[in-house]
């Protein structure tokens, strides 16, 4: 068991105890056992602070978060994400694969090529697909979060929801091509009809 110890500068320290029934001299007795665990306890308490913190930034981040296994399987995945998918809850979530979301499957595939000789991947805009099958546009930074003897393990994705952007830019980007093939027309025309008149004048 573990319990508080007074020093004799009056100092508390952690200690943990073992307390055993041995023979001593013949005699039943009881021996214990004191290690000074102080140390392990600070530690353990700067560990579960910057696990809560990590969790903290992890659950009420701006951005949708996920964690994947190679295989696409979700091991994590934050609230934001599951709004952005248009899911309820993170549970409802992880019942999915990554690769369910992308609405072009071999999209993955090619990310994944990507990490392998840089073992990150940024600014990628794609489309994926909400829990009612409409397409969105995101912006997809990844990263390798563990690796292993046997290549690419887990991964870290940061999903920002694009769609209003993304869509605004491909309108302007049609009207601008549109606009391009007009004046290309115009100035056709117009040199078709000045030949035109130019041919009986002379």
């Amino acid at each position: 068991y573990e319990m508080k110890g007074v020093t004799r500068n009056k100092g508390i320290r952690d200690l943990e105890v073992t307390v055993s029934e041995i023979f001593w001299q013949g005699e039943r007795a009881i021996q214990g056992i004191y290690r000074d665990i102080t140390d392990y306890k600070d530690a353990e308490k700067v560990l579960r602070l910057s696990e809560e913190n990590y969790r903290n930034l992890f659950e009420f981040a701006p951005i949708g978060i996920y964690q994947s296994a190679l295989d696409g399987k979700i091991l994590n995945a934050n609230i934001r994400l599951a709004k952005i998918l248009g899911y309820d809850s993170v549970d409802e979530l992880l019942d999915h694969n990554i690769i369910e979301f992308y609405a072009d499957k071999s999209q993955r595939e090619k990310l994944i090529d990507e990490f392998r000789p840089k073992g990150i991947t940024a600014n990628v805009e794609i489309e994926w697909l909400k829990k009612d099958g409409e397409k969105i546009w995101i912006q997809l930074d990844a990263h390798i979060l563990a690796n292993s003897s046997e290549g690419l393990a887990n991964f870290e994705g940061f999903v920002q929801n694009i769609n209003d952007r993304k869509l605004t830019e491909l309108a302007l980007l049609a009207e601008k091509e549109k606009a391009e093939e007009a004046n290309r027309l115009k100035t056709a025309f117009l040199s078709t009809v000045s030949h035109e008149i130019r041919s009986p004048l002379n």
